[in-house]
Protein backbone atom coordinates (compact mmCIF):
# COMPACT_ATOMS: atom_id res chain seq x y z
CA UNK A 1 0.00 0.00 0.00
CA UNK A 2 2.50 2.11 0.88
CA UNK A 3 4.91 1.66 -2.60
CA UNK A 4 1.50 2.36 -4.32
CA UNK A 5 1.30 5.69 -2.44
CA UNK A 6 4.75 6.60 -3.43
CA UNK A 7 3.78 5.83 -7.35
CA UNK A 8 1.11 8.31 -7.05
CA UNK A 9 2.90 10.46 -4.96
CA UNK A 10 5.48 10.45 -7.44
CA UNK A 11 3.30 10.69 -10.48
CA UNK A 12 1.47 13.43 -9.76
CA UNK A 13 4.65 15.52 -8.63
CA UNK A 14 5.52 14.99 -12.38
CA UNK A 15 2.34 15.73 -13.57
CA UNK A 16 2.44 18.88 -11.95
CA UNK A 17 5.99 19.72 -12.73
CA UNK A 18 5.79 18.84 -16.55
CA UNK A 19 2.97 21.76 -16.48
CA UNK A 20 5.34 24.30 -15.05
CA UNK A 21 8.17 23.17 -17.59
CA UNK A 22 5.61 24.02 -20.58
CA UNK A 23 6.05 27.75 -18.99
CA UNK A 24 9.30 27.14 -18.78
CA UNK A 25 10.16 26.28 -22.82
CA UNK A 26 9.08 29.34 -24.15
CA UNK A 27 6.75 32.20 -25.08
CA UNK A 28 2.95 30.86 -25.24
CA UNK A 29 0.47 32.33 -27.95
CA UNK A 30 -1.08 35.31 -26.53
CA UNK A 31 -5.14 34.82 -25.42
CA UNK A 32 -8.01 37.85 -25.31
CA UNK A 33 -7.47 39.27 -21.65
CA UNK A 34 -9.88 38.17 -18.77
CA UNK A 35 -10.21 39.92 -15.48
CA UNK A 36 -9.66 36.88 -13.09
CA UNK A 37 -9.01 38.94 -10.00
CA UNK A 38 -10.60 38.21 -6.54
CA UNK A 39 -12.72 40.68 -5.36
CA UNK A 40 -10.19 41.46 -2.39
CA UNK A 41 -7.19 41.27 -5.06
CA UNK A 42 -6.24 44.87 -5.89
CA UNK A 43 -5.80 46.45 -9.25
CA UNK A 44 -2.93 44.84 -11.32
CA UNK A 45 -1.79 42.37 -8.53
CA UNK A 46 -2.03 39.17 -11.02
CA UNK A 47 0.33 41.28 -13.67
CA UNK A 48 2.95 41.55 -10.76
CA UNK A 49 2.63 38.10 -10.32
CA UNK A 50 2.90 37.39 -13.66
CA UNK A 51 5.85 39.62 -14.15
CA UNK A 52 7.67 38.00 -11.51
CA UNK A 53 7.80 34.78 -13.29
CA UNK A 54 9.14 36.29 -16.68
CA UNK A 55 11.50 37.72 -14.66
CA UNK A 56 12.82 34.56 -12.61
CA UNK A 57 12.59 33.12 -16.73
CA UNK A 58 14.38 35.83 -17.85
CA UNK A 59 17.48 36.31 -15.68
CA UNK A 60 17.40 32.13 -15.92
CA UNK A 61 17.63 32.12 -19.60
CA UNK A 62 20.26 35.40 -19.41
CA UNK A 63 22.93 33.50 -17.02
CA UNK A 64 22.94 30.31 -19.16
CA UNK A 65 21.73 29.00 -15.65
CA UNK A 66 17.54 26.71 -15.44
CA UNK A 67 15.31 27.88 -13.54
CA UNK A 68 13.96 25.61 -10.40
CA UNK A 69 10.55 24.99 -11.13
CA UNK A 70 9.84 25.68 -7.79
CA UNK A 71 10.63 29.11 -7.92
CA UNK A 72 8.72 29.30 -10.87
CA UNK A 73 6.12 27.65 -9.46
CA UNK A 74 5.74 29.85 -6.34
CA UNK A 75 6.24 33.19 -8.79
CA UNK A 76 2.85 31.68 -10.34
CA UNK A 77 1.19 31.49 -6.67
CA UNK A 78 -0.90 34.19 -5.10
CA UNK A 79 1.22 36.22 -2.61
CA UNK A 80 -0.71 35.17 0.53
CA UNK A 81 0.15 31.24 -0.97
CA UNK A 82 4.19 32.28 -2.12
CA UNK A 83 5.56 31.46 0.86
CA UNK A 84 6.34 27.76 1.54
CA UNK A 85 4.82 25.70 4.55
CA UNK A 86 6.49 26.31 7.75
CA UNK A 87 7.90 23.01 7.84
CA UNK A 88 9.38 23.27 4.72
CA UNK A 89 11.39 25.94 5.60
CA UNK A 90 12.53 23.93 8.82
CA UNK A 91 13.24 21.04 6.73
CA UNK A 92 15.85 22.98 4.54
CA UNK A 93 17.16 24.37 7.08
CA UNK A 94 18.35 21.44 9.07
CA UNK A 95 19.58 19.54 5.95
CA UNK A 96 21.44 21.89 5.08
CA UNK A 97 23.08 22.91 8.57
CA UNK A 98 24.11 19.25 8.15
CA UNK A 99 25.44 19.44 5.06
CA UNK A 100 27.36 22.56 6.18
CA UNK A 101 28.34 20.76 9.10
CA UNK A 102 29.77 17.50 7.34
CA UNK A 103 31.96 19.72 4.83
CA UNK A 104 33.47 21.47 8.14
CA UNK A 105 34.43 18.44 9.57
CA UNK A 106 35.63 15.88 6.82
CA UNK A 107 39.80 16.69 7.48
CA UNK A 108 38.49 15.85 11.22
CA UNK A 109 42.14 15.28 11.66
CA UNK A 110 43.13 18.54 11.27
CA UNK A 111 40.36 20.13 12.99
CA UNK A 112 40.86 21.64 16.86
CA UNK A 113 39.05 18.44 18.65
CA UNK A 114 39.36 15.17 16.20
CA UNK A 115 37.13 13.10 18.28
CA UNK A 116 34.13 15.49 18.30
CA UNK A 117 34.78 15.94 14.80
CA UNK A 118 34.21 12.38 14.38
CA UNK A 119 31.31 12.00 16.14
CA UNK A 120 29.91 15.08 14.25
CA UNK A 121 30.87 13.40 10.94
CA UNK A 122 28.91 10.33 11.83
CA UNK A 123 25.67 12.23 13.48
CA UNK A 124 25.20 14.91 10.36
CA UNK A 125 25.61 11.61 8.01
CA UNK A 126 22.74 9.83 9.90
CA UNK A 127 20.74 12.93 10.10
CA UNK A 128 20.61 13.68 6.19
CA UNK A 129 20.05 9.87 5.67
CA UNK A 130 16.98 10.36 7.96
CA UNK A 131 15.78 12.85 5.29
CA UNK A 132 16.51 10.96 2.51
CA UNK A 133 14.93 7.63 3.94
CA UNK A 134 11.83 10.03 4.75
CA UNK A 135 10.88 12.03 2.14
CA UNK A 136 12.71 9.02 -0.50
CA UNK A 137 8.98 8.22 -1.47
CA UNK A 138 7.94 11.24 -2.85
CA UNK A 139 10.96 11.69 -5.21
CA UNK A 140 12.71 9.90 -8.06
CA UNK A 141 14.18 6.76 -6.90
CA UNK A 142 17.22 7.59 -8.87
CA UNK A 143 18.05 11.00 -6.63
CA UNK A 144 17.53 9.04 -3.39
CA UNK A 145 19.87 6.35 -4.85
CA UNK A 146 22.41 8.80 -5.82
CA UNK A 147 22.27 10.35 -2.40
CA UNK A 148 21.91 7.04 -0.21
CA UNK A 149 25.34 5.71 -1.38
CA UNK A 150 27.86 8.46 -0.87
CA UNK A 151 25.89 9.14 2.05
CA UNK A 152 26.36 5.46 3.97
CA UNK A 153 30.03 4.92 2.97
CA UNK A 154 30.61 8.22 4.91
CA UNK A 155 29.18 6.37 7.90
CA UNK A 156 30.78 3.65 7.61
CA UNK A 157 34.27 5.83 7.17
CA UNK A 158 33.81 6.66 10.62
CA UNK A 159 31.92 4.15 12.34
CA UNK A 160 34.94 1.96 13.82
CA UNK A 161 37.06 4.74 14.86
CA UNK A 162 33.81 6.81 16.74
CA UNK A 163 33.35 3.40 18.93
CA UNK A 164 37.26 3.16 19.49
CA UNK A 165 36.85 6.92 20.64
CA UNK A 166 33.80 5.59 22.64
CA UNK A 167 36.02 3.03 24.20
CA UNK A 168 39.46 4.89 25.01
CA UNK A 169 37.24 7.47 27.02
CA UNK A 170 35.73 5.06 29.18
CA UNK A 171 39.60 3.21 29.79
CA UNK A 172 40.77 6.80 30.48
CA UNK A 173 37.68 7.15 33.21
CA UNK A 174 38.15 3.79 34.48
CA UNK A 175 41.92 4.50 35.01
CA UNK A 176 41.86 7.97 36.54
CA UNK A 177 39.40 6.36 39.16
CA UNK A 178 40.67 3.17 39.94
CA UNK A 179 43.11 2.76 42.48
CA UNK A 180 43.43 -1.26 42.60
CA UNK A 181 46.96 -1.49 40.50
CA UNK A 182 46.60 -4.70 39.15
CA UNK A 183 43.57 -3.17 36.88
CA UNK A 184 45.08 0.11 36.89
CA UNK A 185 47.84 -1.82 34.67
CA UNK A 186 45.22 -3.76 33.13
CA UNK A 187 44.11 -0.67 31.91
CA UNK A 188 46.51 1.28 30.97
CA UNK A 189 47.49 -1.29 28.75
CA UNK A 190 44.12 -1.93 27.05
CA UNK A 191 44.37 1.96 26.46
CA UNK A 192 47.96 1.64 24.67
CA UNK A 193 46.33 -1.28 22.50
CA UNK A 194 42.83 0.81 21.58
CA UNK A 195 45.57 4.35 20.81
CA UNK A 196 47.62 1.60 18.47
CA UNK A 197 43.84 0.64 16.88
CA UNK A 198 42.78 4.26 16.66
CA UNK A 199 45.71 5.54 14.89
CA UNK A 200 45.42 2.82 11.98
CA UNK A 201 41.45 3.50 12.01
CA UNK A 202 41.92 7.44 11.43
CA UNK A 203 44.25 6.54 8.15
CA UNK A 204 41.75 4.40 7.06
CA UNK A 205 38.68 6.51 7.65
CA UNK A 206 40.65 9.53 6.65
CA UNK A 207 41.38 8.06 3.43
CA UNK A 208 37.96 6.87 2.44
CA UNK A 209 36.59 10.18 2.95
CA UNK A 210 39.06 11.73 0.49
CA UNK A 211 37.70 9.34 -2.01
CA UNK A 212 34.20 11.61 -1.18
CA UNK A 213 33.38 14.62 -3.25
CA UNK A 214 31.01 15.95 -0.44
CA UNK A 215 30.53 19.08 -2.66
CA UNK A 216 28.79 17.02 -4.75
CA UNK A 217 26.31 16.23 -2.34
CA UNK A 218 24.77 19.63 -2.75
CA UNK A 219 23.02 19.67 -6.01
CA UNK A 220 21.12 16.40 -5.20
CA UNK A 221 20.05 17.19 -2.04
CA UNK A 222 18.78 20.56 -2.91
CA UNK A 223 16.99 19.04 -5.57
CA UNK A 224 15.11 17.21 -3.28
CA UNK A 225 14.21 19.52 -1.10
CA UNK A 226 12.51 21.59 -4.27
CA UNK A 227 11.20 17.82 -5.32
CA UNK A 228 9.46 17.59 -1.88
CA UNK A 229 8.55 20.82 -1.70
CA UNK A 230 6.71 20.99 -5.08
CA UNK A 231 5.06 17.78 -4.03
CA UNK A 232 3.58 19.47 -0.93
CA UNK A 233 1.67 21.87 -3.77
CA UNK A 234 0.58 19.45 -5.62
CA UNK A 235 -3.34 19.74 -5.24
CA UNK A 236 -4.14 16.04 -3.80
CA UNK A 237 -1.38 16.78 -1.44
CA UNK A 238 0.01 19.36 1.96
CA UNK A 239 2.87 19.34 3.64
CA UNK A 240 1.06 18.23 6.87
CA UNK A 241 -0.07 15.22 5.04
CA UNK A 242 3.35 14.23 3.68
CA UNK A 243 5.13 14.31 6.69
CA UNK A 244 2.34 11.96 8.76
CA UNK A 245 2.56 9.79 5.95
CA UNK A 246 6.69 10.04 6.15
CA UNK A 247 7.04 9.44 10.52
CA UNK A 248 4.31 6.86 10.46
CA UNK A 249 6.62 3.77 8.93
CA UNK A 250 9.39 5.57 11.74
CA UNK A 251 7.14 5.10 14.51
CA UNK A 252 6.15 2.08 13.67
CA UNK A 253 9.57 0.16 13.34
CA UNK A 254 10.34 1.66 16.68
CA UNK A 255 7.46 0.52 18.59
CA UNK A 256 7.89 -3.00 16.54
CA UNK A 257 11.69 -2.71 18.28
CA UNK A 258 10.85 -2.53 22.19
CA UNK A 259 12.76 -5.70 23.45
CA UNK A 260 10.09 -8.06 24.34
CA UNK A 261 9.99 -9.18 27.17
CA UNK A 262 12.09 -6.44 28.74
CA UNK A 263 13.83 -9.30 30.86
CA UNK A 264 15.76 -10.32 28.09
CA UNK A 265 19.44 -10.19 27.79
CA UNK A 266 19.78 -10.90 24.40
CA UNK A 267 22.09 -7.81 23.44
CA UNK A 268 21.56 -7.62 20.16
CA UNK A 269 17.37 -6.55 21.08
CA UNK A 270 18.68 -3.63 22.53
CA UNK A 271 21.07 -2.65 20.31
CA UNK A 272 18.29 -3.03 17.60
CA UNK A 273 15.94 -0.71 19.87
CA UNK A 274 18.41 1.75 20.15
CA UNK A 275 19.05 2.36 16.68
CA UNK A 276 15.07 2.42 15.79
CA UNK A 277 15.11 5.26 19.07
CA UNK A 278 17.75 7.07 16.68
CA UNK A 279 16.06 6.76 13.56
CA UNK A 280 12.85 8.35 15.54
CA UNK A 281 14.57 10.90 17.64
CA UNK A 282 16.16 12.22 13.78
CA UNK A 283 12.67 12.18 11.98
CA UNK A 284 11.16 13.90 14.97
CA UNK A 285 13.59 16.85 14.38
CA UNK A 286 13.28 17.09 11.16
CA UNK A 287 9.40 17.41 11.61
CA UNK A 288 8.81 19.62 14.42
CA UNK A 289 7.32 21.90 13.36
CA UNK A 290 4.24 19.78 12.21
CA UNK A 291 4.55 17.46 15.59
CA UNK A 292 3.81 20.23 17.53
CA UNK A 293 3.48 20.80 21.47
CA UNK A 294 4.34 17.08 21.48
CA UNK A 295 7.87 17.25 20.58
CA UNK A 296 9.57 18.63 23.37
CA UNK A 297 8.10 15.41 25.40
CA UNK A 298 8.51 13.11 22.43
CA UNK A 299 12.31 14.65 22.40
CA UNK A 300 12.66 13.77 26.28
CA UNK A 301 11.82 10.67 26.55
CA UNK A 302 13.85 9.54 23.03
CA UNK A 303 17.12 11.09 24.79
CA UNK A 304 16.89 9.59 28.40
CA UNK A 305 16.21 6.09 26.19
CA UNK A 306 19.29 6.85 24.04
CA UNK A 307 21.17 7.57 26.78
CA UNK A 308 20.79 4.27 29.24
CA UNK A 309 20.51 2.26 25.96
CA UNK A 310 23.94 3.61 24.57
CA UNK A 311 25.36 3.53 27.84
CA UNK A 312 24.72 -0.56 28.06
CA UNK A 313 25.71 -0.88 24.72
CA UNK A 314 29.19 0.52 25.54
CA UNK A 315 29.27 -1.74 28.21
CA UNK A 316 28.71 -4.39 26.18
CA UNK A 317 31.18 -3.63 23.23
CA UNK A 318 33.96 -2.81 26.41
CA UNK A 319 33.35 -6.51 27.96
CA UNK A 320 34.05 -8.03 24.61
CA UNK A 321 36.98 -5.96 24.22
CA UNK A 322 38.48 -7.18 27.74
CA UNK A 323 37.26 -10.72 26.96
CA UNK A 324 39.39 -10.84 24.01
CA UNK A 325 42.54 -9.61 25.26
CA UNK A 326 42.09 -11.93 28.32
CA UNK A 327 41.71 -14.70 26.32
CA UNK A 328 44.80 -14.17 24.48
CA UNK A 329 47.18 -13.42 27.67
CA UNK A 330 45.65 -15.42 30.25
CA UNK A 331 47.63 -18.93 30.08
CA UNK A 332 47.77 -19.48 33.13
CA UNK A 333 50.36 -17.53 34.41
CA UNK A 334 49.86 -15.53 37.66
CA UNK A 335 51.26 -11.81 36.53
CA UNK A 336 49.98 -8.41 37.88
CA UNK A 337 48.80 -7.83 34.09
CA UNK A 338 46.42 -10.81 34.00
CA UNK A 339 45.38 -10.68 37.53
CA UNK A 340 44.02 -6.94 36.34
CA UNK A 341 42.40 -8.15 33.12
CA UNK A 342 40.40 -11.41 35.17
CA UNK A 343 39.19 -8.49 38.32
CA UNK A 344 37.61 -6.19 34.89
CA UNK A 345 36.20 -9.14 33.40
CA UNK A 346 34.27 -9.78 36.43
CA UNK A 347 34.01 -5.89 36.86
CA UNK A 348 32.63 -5.07 33.38
CA UNK A 349 30.25 -7.90 33.94
CA UNK A 350 28.48 -6.47 36.25
CA UNK A 351 28.51 -3.18 35.17
CA UNK A 352 26.60 -4.62 32.12
CA UNK A 353 24.41 -6.26 34.27
CA UNK A 354 23.49 -2.70 36.09
CA UNK A 355 23.28 -0.70 32.89
CA UNK A 356 20.44 -3.30 31.94
CA UNK A 357 18.64 -3.02 34.48
CA UNK A 358 19.08 0.89 34.37
CA UNK A 359 17.23 0.11 30.49
CA UNK A 360 15.08 -2.10 31.37
CA UNK A 361 13.71 0.61 34.05
CA UNK A 362 13.77 3.87 31.69
CA UNK A 363 11.83 1.75 29.22
CA UNK A 364 9.55 0.62 31.49
CA UNK A 365 8.45 4.59 32.24
CA UNK A 366 9.26 6.09 28.77
CA UNK A 367 8.20 3.49 25.72
CA UNK A 368 5.40 1.90 25.19
CA UNK A 369 2.49 3.86 24.99
CA UNK A 370 3.63 7.14 27.00
CA UNK A 371 5.62 6.91 24.08
CA UNK A 372 4.10 6.14 20.87
CA UNK A 373 1.20 8.19 22.17
CA UNK A 374 2.31 11.53 21.42
CA UNK A 375 1.50 11.19 18.16
CA UNK A 376 -1.30 9.55 17.54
Amino acid sequence: MLQRSASVAYGATLALGSRVLKLVAGPQPREQHIDRRHPTEPPGFRTKVASSWRQTLHVARESGEPASIVHVLMALLPTHRAHPPRGILHLSRRVEQRLAQLRTVKQFAATEDPVEAVHQLRVASRRIRTFVDLFGPYVDPGLVESLHKPLCRITRAVRELRDTDVQMARLRTKWATTSDAPQREALGYLLDRAKERRRKLARRAQRALSRQSFDALAPPLREMLDAVALRARAPSMTYGVMAELAFRPVVEAARAAVPHPLSTEEAEQWHRFRLALKRFRYAAELLEPELGASYLEMQRRLKKLQESLGDYQDSVLFEQAVLKHTSRLDDGADSELVRGLRALVVRSGEERHEHLARCREHCALLAGPQLFATIE
